[in-house]
């Protein structure tokens, strides 16, 4: 329960236009945690587990424009998202994206999503530095 709601809080964090994150990797944890097994494998897996969490106040996060935008993957992001555990709809999401130059709302309808799930899974991965999103030529 202390999990969940630990995540649940952190989730919070994720829309807060004034928070950044920075995680350190220890050498050594500290005595307190050497008995325990890790929960995740690593700080990208809690992060994206917390974004999961996330609704509908990722549309207010982000001025997002119209959804004629344009995901595409950042330098490193597709390698990132191969070591990522993703579910159905961020795998489908993911596979349209590699295709490349489709609009957020092609990519949710050929991912067969409403445009509103789209929206979250555009946001845990922009989140992530896996995509960047290009606003719509006029």
């Amino acid at each position: 329960m202390t999990l969940q709601y630990g995540a649940f809080m952190f989730s919070l964090a994720w829309t807060a236009l004034d928070a950044d994150f920075e995680f350190e990797e220890l050498t050594e944890l500290p005595e307190f945690l050497k008995l325990l097994n890790p929960i995740f494998k690593g700080s990208d897996d809690f992060a994206l587990e917390t974004l999961r969490l996330v609704g509908p106040e990722c549309m207010t996060a982000l001025n997002w424009g119209a959804p004629s935008g344009v995901p595409a993957y950042t330098r490193a992001g597709y390698e990132r998202v191969q070591q990522l555990p993703l579910n159905e709809e961020e795998v489908a999401f993911a596979n349209h994206v590699v295709t490349g130059g489709q609009s957020l709302e092609a990519i949710a309808s050929a991912a067969n999503m409403d445009l509103e799930t789209a929206h979250r899974v555009l946001f845990r991965f922009l989140a992530l530095e896996i995509f960047d999103y290009w606003s719509a030529p006029a």
